[in-house]
């Protein structure tokens, strides 16, 4: 007996625990809205049970959702625009439990809305001060069609059928004309406007003759009336709706009685395709004055077998009177319900390229999988690697892959062994692939790419380049031969194969204007280069053509000369000689690659130097001698002469020994002279340098010497010294005694 108690009491506590685990397991009792537009974006609300932090939200084959708000009975999650039409299972994942409602989610194609055209409307004239219903004819009206009065604003509308809206204009709208606009562009449908369809009227003025007095009567009875209520205007949230979907409508019931209107209700019909959401089937609404209006709302839900389109709801408002009278009014709006098309949707989910970048030519095995997001099952899913220029090609099992079926919301993988394309370029490419697959015995097809990174292959080839080059003059002048020396170096990764080196020309030509790189430059213009055989450069001794053989990565060739002869008519300037070499690659591919060398020419001034006296061919040491030239341009461009310079050899310059000279035109002549004296016997030299500026901008000078032979001066003739003659005096007769006297001392005389 014990023993049965324990038994009863274990059973007891499991099914409690048992209890208590299941009623707290997360539950999905409803979600809203559950048919969408693609390319809406909408809030859905998720409604169940044991909802606990944290939660998220996945919409099964697309993604997972942005949660907004939570608490235990309700989620609110962001469903964006861009999901693909098809239908989606929800997932709620609570604190790592998942609960998955299928189906809960109908994204449908936009279909093309007809638009709204108005034609007519009545009445066309109204007092200020009056109330009035428009009615309004036309064609593709819907639920959502709103009236108004262009700069008035909207009036309260109410939808009849396609080709009929009411729209209830109040006693406030000013006095003036008014262009009535019919806008569903919240469905897509448009706008249509009738032109001027609506005139507001001042109240005439009253009569001005006197009336003729009458009788006074007797108080008239109360008037006879009754309250009047229509439905004016209504939204739906949503919008459109699925079979089985609830959905709210809000509208305006306007009193256009003259009686209040009392005890109102508003009960949705018995018979419709709809039912009271939350099994009231009544609303009721406070009491409505005469011209006034009231907004109700009211929720039903769509039974399974509602049909697609605009599906009516009949509504009946009752109310009365101050005397008690009741009344009923009658009122139909309508909701848009979608159509769920069974169909299948196929699409790439995902996949992976194995290797990752892939090399041209080598096997690659592409790993994807495909997912059918539609509500139907698609049969014999093929998927093939096709295309006009193929990056893949197939592998060892074809281009083409089954998968069989994929039932709705399945995903099914593909491993594709291919080959890669040896003449895939490098970088990111773009391969076809092709999905078919069977629906209710019809073929259909999926075009989508795969994005394959193929890699850089480096292919090794020769470059040439020239290593070191010298022309036997630095500076060469028409009808110069010279012989060019060279070496080759290849600093690519391949040899050079059948190398052959040919010696190009350059022949030069005017322009007028300035030029760069191979261009010379000559008496002021200048010189545009470009390969011609025999012009500039002639290749003398073996016809410019040299054959090398191979030249191996790394090396540099052995020297390498060739003779050539400068034009004798070319023009002063810096000049390309090309070198055009020719050579296999390791492939056998044609190379034609084209060196360039510098050569420098400079045409030498057509200066003619005339010494216009012949020097002596003796001069006396210390007597100074005059020397003098004459300088004649010969040539047709002008010569930049900057100055003259005269230096002696064992002699001293005593004047001229620097001139300053100015550029000389053709034709035109300029003398320089000097003095100068020798210093010493023996030869003499006189050096008169002439200073100028080259075609190159550079500074030359061209010598001139002359010579002859100093003398020593003769000696001066000696000078005879003539004894002057004896003048006798006549003797004076004081000095007789005297000269006796000393001619007596003398033994001469007496």
């Amino acid at each position: 007996m014990l023993r049965q108690f324990s038994s009863f009491i274990l059973l007891l506590l499991f099914t409690l625990l048992t209890s208590v685990v299941s009623a707290q397991q997360p539950q999905i009792t409803q979600v809203q809205p559950n048919q969408i537009v693609s390319g809406q974006s909408v809030t859905l609300t998720i409604q169940g049970e044991n909802f606990t932090n944290p939660i998220t939200v996945t919409l099964n084959g697309y993604g997972q959702l942005t949660v907004n708000n939570a608490n235990a009975t309700t989620i609110t999650a962001d469903l964006p625009g861009n999901v693909p039409a098809g239908q989606y299972a929800l997932e709620v994942n609570v604190d790592g439990t998942p609960v998955t409602m299928p189906n809960a989610v109908t994204v449908q194609s936009p279909t093309a809305v007809p638009q709204v055209n108005a034609t007519s409307s009545e009445p066309k004239r109204i007092i200020v001060g009056q109330s009035a219903t428009l009615a309004i004819r036309g064609n593709n009206f819907t639920a959502t069609t709103q009236v108004r009065l262009f700069g008035y604003g909207d009036l309260n509308t109410t939808f009849v059928d396609a080709t009929r809206l009411r729209a209830f204009v109040p006693n406030d709208v000013p006095v003036g004309q008014y262009d009535i606009v019919v806008d569903d562009t919240a469905s897509g449908g448009g706008t249509s406007i009738i032109g001027r369809g609506l005139h507001i009227q001042e109240v005439p003025p009253p009569p001005t003759a006197q009336p003729e007095p009458t009788e006074t009567l007797p108080p008239p009875s109360p008037l006879p009336g009754q309250p009047s209520l229509l439905v004016s205007g209504f939204t739906s949230n949503p919008s459109t709706i699925s079979a089985g979907d609830s959905v709210t409508l809000t509208f305006t019931v306007v009193n256009q009685g003259n009686r209040m209107a009392e005890g109102v209700s508003v009960a949705l019909d018995s018979g419709s395709q709809f039912v009271a959401a939350s099994g009231q089937a009544a609303v009721p609404l406070p009491n409505i004055n005469p011209g006034s209006a009231y907004t109700a709302s009211i929720t039903i839900t769509a039974s399974n077998e509602a049909p697609a389109g605009p599906v009516p709801v009949p509504l009946t408002l009752t109310y009365r009177d101050f005397s008690a009278e009741v009344y009923t009014s009658k009122a139909e709006l309508s909701v848009n319900v979608l159509q769920i098309e069974q169909m299948a949707q196929i699409t790439l989910d995902n996949y992976a390229v194995d290797p990752n970048p892939v090399v041209p030519g080598e096997a690659v095995i592409i790993r994807a999988t495909i997912t059918n997001a539609g509500n139907q099952i698609a049969s014999g899913v093929l998927v093939r690697v096709n295309g006009s220029e193929n990056v893949l090609f197939a592998g060892p099992e074809g281009d083409s892959f089954t998968l069989g079926d994929i039932q709705p919301g399945e995903t099914a993988a593909v491993v594709m062994p291919l080959i890669a394309s040896s003449a895939a370029e490098a970088g990111p490419q773009s391969q076809s692939i092709t999905i078919s697959y069977f629906r209710n015995g019809e073929s259909q097809q999926v075009s989508d790419s795969l994005t394959i990174n193929i890699a850089q292959v480096e292919t090794p080839e020769a470059l040439l380049l020239l290593s070191s080059y010298e022309t036997s003059e630095d500076v060469l002048k028409p009808g110069d031969r010279f012989t060019l020396t060279m070496a080759l170096q290849n600093v690519g990764a391949a040899s050079a194969n059948n190398l052959l080196i040919t010696f190009g020309t350059v022949e030069s030509s005017s322009d007028g204007g300035s030029g760069s790189g191979g261009s010379g430059s000559g008496s002021g213009s200048t010189q545009t280069t470009s390969t011609s055989p025999s012009s500039t450069f002639a290749p003398l001794g073996n016809g410019g053509r040299i054959y090398m053989g191979n030249l191996a990565s790394g090396l540099i060739s052995e020297i390498i000369t060739q003779d050539f002869m400068v034009s004798g008519d070319v023009d002063s300037g810096i000049y390309n000689l090309p070198i055009t070499l020719n050579y296999l690659k390791a492939d056998n591919s044609a190379v034609k690659e084209t060196l360039y060398a510098g050569v420098v020419v400079i045409v030498p001034p057509r200066l003619l130097i005339t010494l216009d006296t012949p020097l002596p061919e003796s001069v006396n040491v210390g007597e100074p001698l005059p020397i003098s030239l004459t300088l004649v341009n010969a040539g047709t461009a002008k010569i930049n002469l900057t100055g003259a310079e005269v230096t002696g050899g064992n002699a001293e310059v005593l004047e001229g020994a620097q001139t300053t000279l100015s550029p000389l035109s053709a034709d035109d002549d300029v003398n320089v002279a000097a003095m100068f004296v020798a210093n010493d016997e023996g030869e003499v030299t006189v050096n008169v340098s002439l200073h100028y500026i080259d075609d190159l901008n550079r500074e030359q000078t061209i010598d001139n010497i002359y010579s002859t032979e100093a003398l020593m001066p003769p000696p001066p003739p000696e000078e005879v010294f003539e004894p002057e003659p004896v003048v006798t005096e006549e003797p004076v007769e004081e000095d007789d005694f005297l000269q006796r006297l000393l001619f007596g001392l003398l033994g001469l005389g007496s």
